[in-house]
């Protein structure tokens, strides 16, 4: 779909098979030069490198289907209405958590905690040796939080995803025991971690969680959670952090432990790395 003189709106929908994504081996579907692409897609599997070097914006579908223009809009729900209908159901959902962000900080009092001073103990021995004996308080152990635990066992599965030597790698392939799975970089600290499989020729997230790891503190923060074919409603979605803001710490602690056991069957599955990106190349490796 063509949008102004300088830049050209793509709609990436299906490739031969029937993945919707933006990456290296579908791009050669672009015929027409532009000096400027917005191509939407589902995922992406395109370097930042790549996409600065082509001019190219990424639109996640259906997530940032309203930073379109609405003739591309109209043009999107021609072809594949559904985004537009799961946008707007995620919309409504923001809306309302925006509501609670916003009444939560206008009733907010900042609470201070005295913090207490630890005294060093002085005692003096009278067996004839005459010197101070100093104690100090042992220290309380303290259980890491789950976000500590994700944190942990993330960056020990996936190292070179977490210190950035990697973009993006995926485990496993179609029709394999285990559903195939995909983890990557997107921008700063954000990540995104999906195993999936498709019906009907659509990706199924199964599920997808978009998370922030903090390095300075070594936590993994979830943002959002998403799964798909899900009976009864067609799909979960959850946003849990708006602007550093934990909207509803119960779903929170909930997400976490769903994330921590999802991190250990993958453990238990060995599924084989299949691709990465390296250095903004694309690596297959064949077995």
């Amino acid at each position: 779909m063509s949008g102004d003189k300088k830049t050209d709106y793509y709609l990436f929908h299906a490739n031969d098979e029937n993945i919707v994504e933006l990456s290296l081996s579908t791009l050669p579907l672009i015929k027409e030069k532009a000096d400027n692409y917005v191509i939407c897609a589902d995922v992406r599997h395109l370097s930042e490198n790549h996409m600065k070097d082509w001019n190219i914006t990424f639109i996640k579908m259906p997530r940032d289907f309203g930073l379109l223009p609405e003739i591309v809009k109209e043009k999107i729900h021609e072809i594949k209405p559904e985004y537009e209908i799961k946008w707007q159901e995620s919309e409504a959902f923001k809306r309302s958590i925006n509501d609670f962000s916003e009444q939560k900080a206008a009733t907010e009092t900042t609470e201070k905690s005295d913090v207490e001073s630890q005294n060093v103990t002085v005692n003096e021995k009278n067996d004839g040796d005459f010197f101070n004996e100093i104690k100090e308080p042992k220290k309380p152990f303290i259980a890491k939080t789950r976000a500590e635990k994700l944190y942990a066992e993330f960056t020990e599965m996936f190292p070179k995803l977490a210190d950035k030597t990697h973009d993006y790698e995926r485990y496993g392939n179609e029709g394999d025991t285990f559903e195939p799975l995909s983890v990557e970089h997107h921008h700063g600290e954000m990540y995104s971690y999906m195993t999936f499989y498709f019906q009907n020729g659509n990706l199924m997230r199964d599920p997808d969680f978009t998370f922030e790891l903090d390095h300075e503190n070594k936590t993994l923060n979830i943002h959002e959670y998403q799964i798909d074919g899900v009976l009864g409603t067609g799909m979960v979605y959850n946003l849990v952090n708006v602007d550093g803001i934990v909207t509803d710490e119960k779903m929170l602690a909930s997400l976490e432990k769903n994330f921590l056991q999802n991190l250990k069957n993958v453990k238990f599955s060995e599924r084989p790395l299949t691709i990465f990106h390296e250095n903004s190349k694309l690596m297959l490796i064949n077995f």
